[in-house]
């Protein structure tokens, strides 16, 4: 937690009465606050649109009667950005795990779990991070990562056709097939800052094809790993 004075106020909606009661009551016990808990997503609306006091962290089971975890995430994301989003099912279907996160959860905690696993949570997804049980870790990493790839192969496109490099097809066609959230990193830099970059003060298009395509791309990544830690 950022502020230890802080108190994280926490909303628990899961359409299970006595399971949502003992969530309540152990989350409690950890120095949380309370505010709501309900059954539903649109209960959960309600009380949030009613309330003075918006939670900063809303557990949310996945299936639900009127309208489900999935929903609910959607629109908590779109309509209060600021609250964080955890989903709480006994369901480790990669599916319903993939579709939770492209609603917007933070985290996926699984029922069954230690009561601390969930108390850390909370608190990490609070703090701005993501919390993952071990049954989904990997559903879930492996979701990130394909996000990166598909979000820098955008930053790539746009890098190579904005570029000030005449890049040859060759060439473009080589940096399209590396990795992209690697390559992004490097087309990315602007024009200005090559000068600044050890071994490549007067880099030009020529110079940057010559480099990648006879002393290989690996190296580049290697010393341009170390010029960015030396620039710290």
């Amino acid at each position: 937690m950022s502020n230890k004075e802080e108190i994280i106020r926490v909303a628990i909606i899961d359409d299970h009465d006595l399971l949502r009661n003992g969530v309540c009551q152990f989350l409690n016990s950890f120095g949380f606050a309370t505010i709501f808990e309900v059954e539903n997503g649109l209960l959960a609306l309600e009380k949030i649109e009613r309330s003075h006091l918006m939670p900063d962290v809303c557990i949310v089971d996945i299936n639900m009667p009127v309208m489900d975890g999935f929903e609910l995430t959607k629109i908590l994301r779109r309509k209060y950005p600021t609250i964080k989003i955890i989903a709480f099912s006994v369901n480790d279907d990669e599916k319903d795990v993939i579709k939770m996160l492209d609603c917007g959860a933070d985290g996926y905690v699984l029922k069954g779990a230690d009561p601390k696993e969930l108390e850390e949570a909370v608190k990490v997804v609070y703090d701005c991070g993501r919390y993952f049980s071990a049954g989904v870790t990997t559903i879930a990493e492996h979701y990130f990562q394909k996000q990166r790839v598909i979000g820098n192969s955008e930053i790539l496109n746009k890098k190579l056709t904005d570029s000030s490099f005449a890049f040859s097809p060759r060439l473009w066609n080589m940096l399209k097939s590396l990795e992209v959230y690697t390559i992004a990193d490097i087309v990315a830099i602007p024009l200005k800052d090559f000068e600044k970059y050890r071994g490549f003060k007067k880099m030009c298009k020529l110079e940057l094809e010559a480099f990648i395509e006879f002393e290989g791309i690996e190296d580049l990544f290697d010393d341009f790993n170390k010029w960015k830690l030396s620039s710290i």
